[in-house]
């Protein structure tokens, strides 16, 4: 068959489908300490603060947006094109894929408090905007404000998670993911998690979980999901994700054993770093099972306190952020959870290498994890620090994005200068792809960066977390890109950063094996794609079936994937039994659109003597 017969199939039935859808302070025991103290609004830094910014493209352009530091970005589950970002004390939002992004909004708090930071954002399954941050007074409590998704004005909030501050309790490092599942039977429903330090300082550390019903305007008692007892040493930091039946985990880092030597309580020992996560199957009331994915030892990194054993050459920055242990439940095979964590691979902190990012998968709901699977470890003694983690919600591809030295550069105090480097993963995280820069140029994580712990040497803070987001086949990512003018947050974006093509499997086989389908191209609208099929039977009649949906069907004895159909065309192979066929999607297809393909070819020797190829998930730009 030709491929404009294709073409036209496809701009015709696709086309008309889709019209209508679519101050260091003393540290807590146990080597820890709260996120946020010794935070205060830092001044307007640069001119750009403040002010409505335009990029010159959404890829590929590194886009200053003010702020300070520990950046938190998300994207629409509606609209791949609307992104909400936030750094310490303000948020932004942009609705045409980051090419420009509305002015500032300042977090509020009610009175006494003022904003503390530890801003994380979230979308809920109608294109309501969450954004969560820290109030402080003698100690912290937790805050939700409801945003407006286009221009980021605050519409309703800010309402308190917690009211214990005044007793001198630290609510810290929260979390905030929505049920964005429709078919989940608590959609919608917001999950906080976070690490209490509770009154006296020195007790131990404590990681609680809550959820609100009501959009963020009342919350559920907080539940405790590590062990009361303290047994689990210095427990910090927590991340949560909902899978698309509603299950929610949690996880968490837990450090056992540091060195006591130095500010904070020194650095971590190397050996008994380890991280639990935590399931709930009654929407968040409880979690009777908890397991563990990274073993003593699998994710233990330096905190790199400067006057403590431990600290890594030529970096002089607070790592503590880095024990973060990122979640993702995978939105298209039941049960696939991940975690996305860091390690030190050989133990001993402050030589060799010293951190490099790691994923651990679980294929039965959390029960059991498989052995850490290493995403990135750069060149020889390199380090890979701050990894954080997002997963599309249509294809499933995995997006790790992290701190990178690989290059070598220093600055004049001979410290090194930081990338922003990335890696996916389209086969569930067992294999991940070359990493890749995302910024333009590496950038010096000394420059305006204020001091953690006095030292001597001082040990500076660049925040505890950057973040990344994906949808569409396309990452976003927001990290402290330092500047002349002090601290601030940068995001780009990296289109195809998630190839736009996944291979969904139920080919079944015919007289040379298994036929099989692959694509080729952007899907962007206009742009050239094709679909190569190999393997069939030569000279065959060929039929490939294209979809919005995917119903597995039993079909010839194999598995139809790709209905209900929208459109088939029928074809001929070659006489090796191939078909090479060029197609474009017409303008107007809205970026996240999911389609299937899939051929069934004739053929005598297949059982009924049709056999099928794999199908093909793509998801459009």
């Amino acid at each position: 068959m030709s491929g404009s017969r294709l073409e036209i199939a496809l701009c015709v039935a696709v086309g008309i489908t889709l019209s209508s859808t679519l101050l260091a302070t003393p540290a807590a025991a146990q080597g820890g300490a709260p996120s946020g103290l010794g935070r205060t609004p830092s001044p307007r830094l640069l001119a750009v603060d403040g002010l409505p910014v335009s990029a010159a493209a959404a890829d590929g352009v590194d886009v200053a947006l003010g702020g300070t530091n520990e950046p938190a970005i998300a994207i629409n589950p509606l609209d791949p094109f609307n992104i909400a970002m936030a750094s310490l004390f303000t948020a932004r939002v942009s609705t045409d894929g980051g090419a420009t992004w509305t002015a500032e909004t300042a977090a509020v708090t009610p009175g006494p408090y003022f904003p503390n930071g530890d801003p994380v954002l979230a979308f809920d399954s109608t294109g309501r905007l969450f954004w969560t941050y820290l109030g402080a007074t003698f100690g912290f409590d937790l805050f939700v404000s409801e945003l407006d998704p286009v221009t980021g004005d605050l519409i309703a909030g800010p309402f308190a998670v917690t009211s214990t501050a005044d007793l001198g309790d630290f609510h810290d490092k929260q979390w905030l993911v929505a049920d964005c599942n429709p078919d989940s039977p608590f959609v919608d429903r917001l999950y906080l998690t976070w690490t209490l330090f509770p009154e006296p300082l020195f007790a131990p550390t404590e990681v609680l979980t809550s959820y609100s019903d009501d959009h963020g305007v009342t919350w559920s008692t907080p539940l405790a999901v590590s062990d009361l007892a303290g047994t689990e040493g210095f427990v910090w930091a927590a991340h949560n994700a909902v899978a698309p039946n509603g299950d929610v985990y949690v996880s968490y880092h837990s450090q056992a054993v540091f060195n006591g030597i130095g500010d904070g309580g020194g650095n971590p020992d190397g050996l008994s770093g380890q991280t639990f996560v935590a399931r709930s199957t009654d929407g968040g009331v409880s979690y009777p099972q908890k397991t563990v994915a990274f073993a003593p030892g699998d994710a233990d990194v330096t905190f790199n306190v400067q006057n403590s054993p431990g600290a890594i050459p030529g970096a002089t920055f607070w790592c503590q952020g880095s024990t973060q242990a990122w979640l993702l439940a995978d939105p298209t095979t039941p049960g696939h959870v991940y975690c996305v964590a860091v390690d030190d691979p050989d133990d001993v902190h402050g030589s060799g290498d010293d951190a490099d990012v790691f994923i651990a998968r679980s294929t039965d709901d959390g029960l059991t994890w498989g052995a850490p699977i290493l995403v990135d470890a750069g060149p020889a003694e390199s380090f890979q620090l701050f990894p954080t983690a997002a997963i599309d919600k249509q294809s499933g591809c995995i997006v790790v994005v992290w701190y990178d030295n690989r290059a070598g550069a220093v600055n004049g105090s001979g410290n090194f200068l930081l990338d922003v480097y990335t890696s996916t993963s389209t086969d569930q995280g067992l294999t991940f792809s070359a990493p890749v820069a995302i910024n333009d140029v590496p950038f010096d994580p000394d420059l305006g960066a204020p001091v953690r712990f006095p030292g001597p040497p001082p040990t500076t803070r660049i925040g505890e977390y950057i973040g990344t987001a994906t949808a569409g086949g396309s990452l976003h990512a927001v990290w402290c890109g330092n500047t002349g003018g002090g601290q601030q947050t940068i995001t780009d974006a990296l289109v195809g950063g998630c190839p736009p093509w996944l291979d969904v499997g139920c080919a079944f086989p015919g007289v040379a094996g298994l036929p099989t389908l692959t694509g080729t191209g952007t899907l962007a609208a206009l742009a050239q794609n094709s679909l190569r099929l190999d393997n069939a039977a030569p000279s065959a009649m060929a039929l490939v079936f294209v979809s919005l949906a995917s119903t597995p069907t039993p079909f010839k004895s194999g598995t139809l994937k790709t209905v209900p159909v929208i459109t088939t065309a029928p074809g001929t192979t070659g006489v090796l039994g191939t078909i090479d066929i060029p197609f474009a999607l017409p303008g107007g297809v809205p970026g996240g659109t999911v389609l299937y393909f899939q051929y069934a070819i004739a053929d005598a020797v297949a059982t009924q003597g049709v056999s099928l190829s794999n199908a093909l998930r793509a998801v459009t730009p």
